[in-house]
């Protein structure tokens, strides 16, 4: 966050956090291969809580991974609401 806030032009918290989860991801999938695992065993998923927040990291991950993906929203909740919100998180 240091080095963000040094920028001319700081992204938010929402978009720093965003882009660390992505790394992860595709930092996990490279680690993975690096010991031996094929790139046919591999699956990524990235747990976000929010919708949009969901949308805009798989949407990263699609452009920058030809990984497989694993969407689920973590926390959507009960009933109705964790219905709407799954739904609306699918698409």
């Amino acid at each position: 966050m240091d080095d963000n806030q040094a920028k001319g032009s700081p992204l938010t918290a929402q978009e720093v956090t965003r882009e660390a989860i992505v790394r992860s991801a595709i930092l996990s999938a490279e680690m993975a291969e690096e010991i031996g695992l094929g790139r046919d065993k591999i699956i990524l998923s990235a747990k976000v809580s929010g919708v949009q927040d969901l949308i805009a990291v798989y949407t990263e991950l699609a452009t920058r991974s030809d990984h497989a993906l694993h969407l689920g929203l973590t926390e959507a909740g009960m009933g109705t609401k964790g219905i709407v919100a799954s739904s609306a998180a699918m698409g």
